[in-house]
């Protein structure tokens, strides 16, 4: 049956083709997104199982390596194991994307009112690219690397993006493929505001006896001259020193924290205090706060991280089972939002492969 299948399928490897069947089997893993709020499994104790379902597929040019990590949406508000946009802050607004006409093909420009000299930054020959396939339905988010510039080629109904970063989109097919520029000078995100700086009440305490443990201790280094204090990359690097040396990473949660018992620990205070074991969501929650307590404006990122490299085809694949999530951090020297990640990076290691049967068999679907 399933060899029958498979010639039957083999018959029509195209793109449409496909349509069908991805609307059917991928609803699990993009389903459900909300770009103003995102849950997440801080204080719930257990395991963390993510789809193995293939959800999108990029091809870089050949010996170029693609983008490490592919962001969906931005946060700044934290609250209780949950990450939000609040309703008044201009993220919550989506515009449509302006476009350009270069060399007779419009590109779509990620910055938001883009002058002249930015668009023309956006749709260079110069930037490296790369071609961006899966499914997709009335406003799913586009997985784009922090600084992506342009976009082209894709069949839209429309295209719009939020101050935070998170493109999304309104596909003529359910099978979307396109090209991404990156790796200029834009920034698709707006500038920092309070919000980007702001720690719950209950986090403080923890989050200052972490910074002491680091050396960055903000009234030590207020009271330095400015010759003396360190810089960005001087305190990125010592926070991620610190994760990697004093944390590990795990899929099965232990931490438990209750909102009803006001005094009771928190997770983010459990982690960083005592457990220091957790998943993704645990390490780019506790460093924004780390990095908002030592005067960097700092915001959550989710998306996935790119791992898997189809070597027949040329191709990384990008499953559920690669769903990540870092800190978006601000450059005031270049300003600009920069990646920063402190999971381990073992945290790779314990992604399942596809080992079944059915799985295989999927993934030879999802052309």
């Amino acid at each position: 049956l399933i060899a029958a299948s498979a010639v039957a399928v083999g018959g029509q490897r195209g793109l449409h083709a496909l349509e069908d069947w991805l609307n059917d089997s991928r609803g699990s893993s993009q389903g459900g997104f909300d770009p103003f709020s995102v849950y997440t499994r801080i204080g719930v104790p257990g395991e963390v199982n993510l789809s193995p379902e293939i959800v999108w597929r990029i091809q870089p040019p050949p010996g170029v390596a693609p983008p490490r990590l592919l962001r969906t949406a931005s946060y700044n508000t934290y609250r209780t194991s949950s990450w939000a946009i609040e309703p008044s802050a201009a993220g919550r607004v989506f515009t449509d994307l302006s476009s350009r006409i270069f060399e007779q093909l419009p590109y779509f420009i990620t910055t938001p009112e883009a002058d002249e000299a930015t668009q023309l930054r956006s749709v260079s020959p110069d930037l490296p690219r790369f071609t961006l396939r899966g499914g997709a339905d009335e406003e799913t988010p586009l997985p784009l690397p922090g600084d992506a510039a342009s976009l082209k080629g894709f069949e839209l109904d429309g295209i719009e993006g939020n101050a935070m970063g998170t493109i999304r989109i309104f596909p003529k097919h359910s099978v979307v493929e396109g090209t991404v520029l990156w790796k200029s000078l834009t920034n698709p995100e707006s500038p920092p505001s309070d919000e980007d700086l702001y720690i719950p009440k209950l986090e403080r305490d923890a989050v200052r006896k972490s910074l002491r443990d680091v050396q960055l201790d903000p009234e030590v280094i207020d009271r330095l001259p400015n010759a003396e204090r360190p810089t960005l990359r001087e305190k990125l690097a010592a926070i991620q020193a610190w994760m990697q040396r004093e944390f590990s990473y795990s899929r099965q949660l232990g931490i438990s924290s209750s909102t009803h018992v006001s005094t009771s620990p928190t997770a983010i205070t459990q982690f960083l205090r005592t457990e220091r074991r957790g998943h993704c969501e645990y390490f780019a929650s506790a460093t924004v706060l780390m990095l908002r307590d030592a005067g960097i404006p700092a915001r959550y990122a989710i998306g996935y991280a790119t791992m898997e490299r189809d070597v027949k085809r040329g191709e990384f694949i990008i499953r559920g089972t690669h769903g990540h999530a870092w800190c978006r951090v601000w450059d005031e020297t270049t300003n600009a939002w920069i990646d920063f990640d402190t999971t381990p990076s073992v945290w790779s290691a314990t992604v399942p492969p596809p080992a079944s049967l059915t799985q295989r068999f999927n993934d030879w679907l999802q052309l």
